[in-house]
């Protein structure tokens, strides 16, 4: 049964107990008078008319309920009856309200925590601090050493904390590379506060020179950082940028940031 036709028959049964409470009782107590006033007065014709023996009819006289010589009817018992049945029914319909009731207010309690699980977890979609690694290009160090830079920053709307990065940088001839080491954060506890930039660099490219120089293979730069997004929730995230070494060089013989490619693979985060 629906929830609309449990409803509608639970308010159709407690508009016929109250009816039955107003209109039957009355009328079946009035029933029952009318019957013990026929009684008697049969009792007394058949006495008069001397169709019931003297013994009996002394019995009669003594004013004995003659409900208590005739078979009792079932529906008899059941007018009797009527009042302990109308609470039984009662009852039972209070005991069903009241299950509805307690199952309704669960409902309307988890409904109330959903929609505020909800609002928090979107307030904090909204809130967090958010990280995202730009490109830094390349430079050539004063000693010659090919170093590559990013800059880790804050696009959200509270301050990251604990924030930790490495930088790595490597060459390969293929365009497509996809297997990037791993390497442990090192332990920091930066906080980085919200539109600021950090910037970090790399090590030295093993033969950067010699690599740059030639104008072949492609130049990779990757990483990954960690950090708390403002509501003590671990945030992490993997970056790789690639440069191709056929690049136009600046003065110093590094790469500009505009001609660095955030690369197919290495780039996620939660």
């Amino acid at each position: 049964m629906s929830k609309d036709g449990a409803d509608r028959v639970i308010m159709f049964s407690v508009i016929g107990l109250v009816a039955w409470a107003i209109i039957g009782l009355p009328l079946v107590t009035s029933l029952e008078q009318a019957s013990i006033s026929c009684g008697e007065q049969l009792t007394k014709s058949e006495i008069q008319s001397g169709q019931v023996a003297q013994p009996v009819a002394q019995t009669l006289t003594e004013r004995q309920p003659p409900n208590l010589n005739r078979e009792t009817k079932w529906y008899c018992t059941f007018l009797e009856h009527t009042p302990d049945w109308f609470v039984a029914i009662f009852t039972g319909l209070l005991v069903y309200v009241t299950y509805r009731l307690v199952k309704s207010n669960n409902l309307l309690w988890k409904a109330t925590k959903d929609a505020t699980d909800r609002q928090v977890k979107d307030t904090q979609i909204l809130q967090r601090a958010y990280l995202t690694v730009l490109r830094g290009g390349i430079d050539i160090g004063t000693d010659g050493s090919v170093i590559g830079q990013v800059i880790v920053f804050n696009t959200g709307h509270l301050p990251a904390r604990k924030v930790s990065a490495f930088v790595k940088i490597m060459w390969s001839a293929g365009r497509d590379l996809s297997d990037f080491d791993s390497a442990q954060n090192p332990q920091q506890t930066i906080v980085l506060p919200v539109n600021t930039e950090l910037p970090i660099g790399s090590g030295a490219l093993a033969a950067g020179r010699q690599r740059m120089a030639t104008g072949n293979g492609y130049v990779y730069v990757w990483g990954r950082v960690t950090y708390e997004d403002g509501f003590g929730t671990p945030r992490w995230l993997i970056y790789c940028h690639r440069y191709n070494c056929a690049s136009p060089k600046n003065a110093q013989g590094g790469i500009e940031v505009k001609y660095g490619r955030y690369h197919y693979h290495h780039n996620d985060g939660n």
